[in-house]
Parts: structure tokens; C-alpha cells; sequence
């Protein structure tokens, strides 16, 4: 076959053929991207409508925590007030202890000591007592110190068994005093 066109013609017809071409695949991409992002649009309002009502449910679940973590609070905290105002009563109500216990220690004479001292609370109005536990040089100096503790006025009664008076020397005794 003979080629009658001029060589420039040639490269003209060539450069129209490839614009032709480019024009083609262009339009080719550009109507599958477009048929592509119109079948998407379905799924993409789907999953953004779950997104949305997910969104929903986590906020209402997080205010339903709140509320029932804030309810738990709530109750202990009253629980705690309720046992502080019990403290509070009981403490308004009663002697300080500690100033009994000085009083005690500050009744010893030369030659005594004391091993243990308890205190039991009463229920009620009623008082508390002490239980005093110790060693005394002589049968003497335990009844100087009983004697010191009946004059100071604190305490009600004073009990005493027998056997802290069983021996002259190095006597252990045990002593429980009422609370006035």
C-alpha cells in the first residue's frame, strides 16, 4: 500500500489518533470511577447511619454507668456518714480514757508497775471499766497505790480479788475499776 501523505500529515493524523486514545481512556476512567462511587454510596450511607446509632448507644450506656457508679458512690458515702455519726455520739457521750489512764499511772507509788492496762467500753449509758494488771515490790506499796486510785474519785468501784493480798513480797495483782 502506498502512503500518499506528506510526512507532516503522517505526525498529524498520528498525534490525532493518540489524543483520540487519550480522550477515550479518559472518559473510560472517569465513567467507571463514577459508576464505582455510585454503586458505593449505598454502603457508605449504611455504615455512617450505623456509625451514628453505635455513637448513640455508647453515650447513653456511658450515662447509665455514670448514673449507677454515681448511685454506688452515693450509698457509700451515706454508709460512711452513718458510721462517722455513730463515732461522733458515742464519743460526745463518753469519758476520755486517756486522762483516766494518766490519772492511774500518775497513782503509783515507788515500787509498782504496771504490766497492762485495758479499757472496755459499755454499750449504752451505762460506763466503761479498767483492768489493771501489774507487780508491786510489797504488800504495802499495793495498797498505797489501790488507796491512791479510791482518794482520786474516777471510778465507782474498785475490785480487788484476795489473792493480791496473799503475799508480802513481789505481789502480782489484778485490779478492775468501774468508770464513774
Amino acid at each position: 500500500m502506498i502512503n500518499l501523505l506528506p510526512y507532516d500529515e503522517k505526525e498529524k493524523a498520528l498525534k490525532e489518533r493518540l489524543r483520540r486514545a487519550i480522550v477515550v481512556f479518559s472518559l473510560a476512567l472517569a465513567s467507571i470511577l463514577l459508576i464505582g462511587i455510585i454503586l458505593m454510596l449505598p454502603a457508605y450511607f449504611y455504615l455512617f447511619f450505623q456509625k451514628q446509632g453505635v455513637e448513640r448507644q455508647l453515650q447513653g450506656a456511658e450515662q447509665e454507668a455514670d448514673k449507677s457508679e454515681t448511685e454506688a458512690l452515693k450509698k457509700e458515702v451515706a454508709g460512711i456518714n452513718s458510721k462517722l455519726s455513730i463515732l461522733d455520739n458515742a464519743g460526745k457521750s463518753s469519758k476520755p480514757v486517756a486522762g483516766l489512764f494518766s490519772k492511774v499511772l500518775r497513782a503509783m507509788p515507788e515500787g509498782v508497775s504496771v504490766k497492762s492496762i485495758s479499757y472496755s467500753a459499755s454499750k449504752g449509758q451505762a460506763p466503761g471499766s479498767m483492768a489493771l494488771d501489774g507487780k508491786a515490790d510489797t504488800r504495802d506499796a499495793f495498797i498505797l497505790f489501790k488507796k491512791n486510785i479510791e482518794e482520786s474519785g474516777d471510778f465507782s468501784k474498785i475490785e480487788s480479788p484476795v489473792s493480791n493480798l496473799l503475799s508480802e513480797k513481789d505481789v502480782d495483782f489484778s485490779l478492775t475499776l468501774t468508770i464513774k
